[in-house]
């Protein structure tokens, strides 16, 4: 395995946990509110969409990286706009 497949398995990971965090839910994740403002910090939000932030912030925009654009922890998933995500729950991880 080299440098790139393990800095993507890392990532991988990253977003799995995420997933399992908030339930299953895609949407969930992408408006996670464990960023330090709203909820306790997380050292793993930046990374939830298993992507490093940059390549996040090219594809999504600086507001899903970005506390202050964030909803807060009360926000219901169905008031929260869709934006490229689905709000199923995704299948559980085989172990």
């Amino acid at each position: 395995m080299d440098k790139t497949d393990s800095i993507k398995a890392v990532l991988k990971a990253i977003r799995d946990h995420c997933r399992e965090c908030c339930g299953g839910y895609e949407k969930a994740v992408t408006y996670c509110t464990c960023d330090g403002i709203h909820s306790t910090r997380c050292d793993l939000w930046p990374y939830r969409f298993g992507k490093r932030p940059s390549v996040v912030r090219r594809k999504y925009g600086a507001g899903l990286l970005d506390p202050k654009t964030m909803p807060d922890a009360q926000a219901s998933l169905e008031d929260l706009p869709a934006k490229a995500v689905t709000n199923s729950p995704t299948k559980p991880a085989q172990r």
